[in-house]
Protein backbone atom coordinates (compact mmCIF):
# COMPACT_ATOMS: atom_id res chain seq x y z
CA UNK A 1 0.00 0.00 0.00
CA UNK A 2 2.74 2.46 0.85
CA UNK A 3 4.62 1.64 -2.85
CA UNK A 4 1.12 2.92 -4.54
CA UNK A 5 1.37 5.69 -2.11
CA UNK A 6 4.57 7.03 -2.91
CA UNK A 7 3.73 5.79 -7.12
CA UNK A 8 0.32 8.05 -7.01
CA UNK A 9 2.44 10.72 -4.85
CA UNK A 10 4.91 11.23 -8.01
CA UNK A 11 2.40 11.07 -10.83
CA UNK A 12 0.15 14.02 -8.70
CA UNK A 13 3.39 15.52 -8.57
CA UNK A 14 4.75 15.64 -12.30
CA UNK A 15 1.33 16.28 -13.06
CA UNK A 16 1.26 19.76 -10.79
CA UNK A 17 5.16 20.12 -12.55
CA UNK A 18 3.30 19.77 -16.40
CA UNK A 19 0.69 22.04 -15.55
CA UNK A 20 3.17 24.49 -14.05
CA UNK A 21 5.33 24.59 -16.97
CA UNK A 22 2.03 24.97 -19.21
CA UNK A 23 0.91 27.97 -17.63
CA UNK A 24 3.94 29.15 -17.61
CA UNK A 25 4.26 28.87 -21.24
CA UNK A 26 0.99 30.30 -21.86
CA UNK A 27 1.88 33.37 -19.52
CA UNK A 28 5.38 34.41 -21.25
CA UNK A 29 3.63 34.25 -25.11
CA UNK A 30 4.97 37.12 -27.06
CA UNK A 31 4.51 38.37 -30.58
CA UNK A 32 8.08 37.49 -31.96
CA UNK A 33 9.44 38.75 -35.09
CA UNK A 34 11.24 36.12 -37.59
CA UNK A 35 13.39 38.32 -39.36
CA UNK A 36 14.50 39.57 -35.86
CA UNK A 37 14.98 36.32 -34.64
CA UNK A 38 17.22 35.35 -37.52
CA UNK A 39 19.10 38.78 -37.20
CA UNK A 40 19.78 37.73 -33.53
CA UNK A 41 21.05 34.78 -33.91
CA UNK A 42 23.32 35.75 -37.25
CA UNK A 43 24.59 37.97 -34.48
CA UNK A 44 25.00 35.75 -31.93
CA UNK A 45 27.01 33.21 -33.99
CA UNK A 46 28.84 35.91 -36.14
CA UNK A 47 32.32 34.41 -35.60
CA UNK A 48 31.41 31.20 -37.24
CA UNK A 49 29.82 33.43 -40.26
CA UNK A 50 33.19 35.74 -40.77
CA UNK A 51 35.53 32.29 -41.11
CA UNK A 52 33.17 30.83 -44.08
CA UNK A 53 31.49 32.02 -47.12
CA UNK A 54 27.51 31.66 -45.82
CA UNK A 55 24.74 33.28 -47.62
CA UNK A 56 21.31 33.26 -45.93
CA UNK A 57 18.35 34.42 -47.47
CA UNK A 58 15.25 34.48 -45.91
CA UNK A 59 11.84 35.19 -47.18
CA UNK A 60 8.68 35.69 -44.28
CA UNK A 61 6.30 37.78 -46.71
CA UNK A 62 3.30 34.62 -46.36
CA UNK A 63 3.86 35.29 -41.96
CA UNK A 64 6.36 37.19 -40.53
CA UNK A 65 5.73 36.56 -36.86
CA UNK A 66 3.83 34.17 -34.07
CA UNK A 67 2.62 34.26 -31.11
CA UNK A 68 4.52 32.24 -28.74
CA UNK A 69 7.77 31.87 -26.18
CA UNK A 70 10.33 33.79 -27.33
CA UNK A 71 13.08 31.98 -25.88
CA UNK A 72 11.42 28.31 -27.48
CA UNK A 73 11.65 29.96 -30.58
CA UNK A 74 14.84 31.56 -30.41
CA UNK A 75 16.31 28.21 -28.90
CA UNK A 76 14.86 26.59 -32.46
CA UNK A 77 16.78 29.15 -34.65
CA UNK A 78 19.55 28.95 -32.96
CA UNK A 79 19.78 25.15 -33.20
CA UNK A 80 18.83 24.72 -36.42
CA UNK A 81 21.15 27.77 -37.82
CA UNK A 82 24.34 26.67 -35.83
CA UNK A 83 23.82 22.74 -37.37
CA UNK A 84 23.52 23.93 -41.13
CA UNK A 85 26.84 26.07 -40.35
CA UNK A 86 28.48 22.95 -38.28
CA UNK A 87 27.47 20.47 -41.18
CA UNK A 88 28.05 23.04 -44.60
CA UNK A 89 29.74 20.85 -46.95
CA UNK A 90 33.44 21.56 -46.91
CA UNK A 91 33.53 22.28 -50.93
CA UNK A 92 31.14 24.43 -51.30
CA UNK A 93 29.44 27.85 -50.03
CA UNK A 94 26.65 27.74 -47.61
CA UNK A 95 23.74 28.77 -48.43
CA UNK A 96 20.27 28.50 -45.61
CA UNK A 97 17.04 29.62 -46.83
CA UNK A 98 14.36 30.44 -44.04
CA UNK A 99 11.16 31.25 -44.91
CA UNK A 100 7.28 30.80 -44.17
CA UNK A 101 4.38 29.53 -45.71
CA UNK A 102 0.61 30.04 -45.28
CA UNK A 103 -1.21 26.78 -45.93
CA UNK A 104 -4.92 26.02 -45.03
CA UNK A 105 -4.76 23.78 -42.11
CA UNK A 106 -0.54 24.89 -41.44
CA UNK A 107 1.52 27.49 -41.26
CA UNK A 108 5.20 26.15 -42.04
CA UNK A 109 8.47 27.76 -41.03
CA UNK A 110 10.85 25.93 -43.72
CA UNK A 111 14.76 25.73 -42.99
CA UNK A 112 16.80 24.56 -46.10
CA UNK A 113 20.69 24.45 -46.42
CA UNK A 114 22.82 22.31 -48.86
CA UNK A 115 25.01 20.96 -46.51
CA UNK A 116 26.27 17.50 -46.67
CA UNK A 117 22.60 16.03 -45.56
CA UNK A 118 21.17 13.39 -43.70
CA UNK A 119 21.58 9.87 -44.26
CA UNK A 120 18.09 8.67 -43.63
CA UNK A 121 18.77 4.73 -43.63
CA UNK A 122 21.49 4.84 -40.89
CA UNK A 123 20.09 8.17 -38.73
CA UNK A 124 16.33 8.19 -39.15
CA UNK A 125 15.68 7.47 -35.57
CA UNK A 126 18.37 10.58 -34.51
CA UNK A 127 15.57 13.25 -36.23
CA UNK A 128 13.67 15.27 -34.24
Amino acid sequence: MLNNVKRLDTVVRDLNNILKVKADYNNSRELVDFQCLTDNVLHITGALLSEDQITIKTNFNDFDSMLTSRSYLHSVFYNIILNSIKYKHPERELILQISSSSGIEFNTLTFLDNGLGIELGKNRKELF
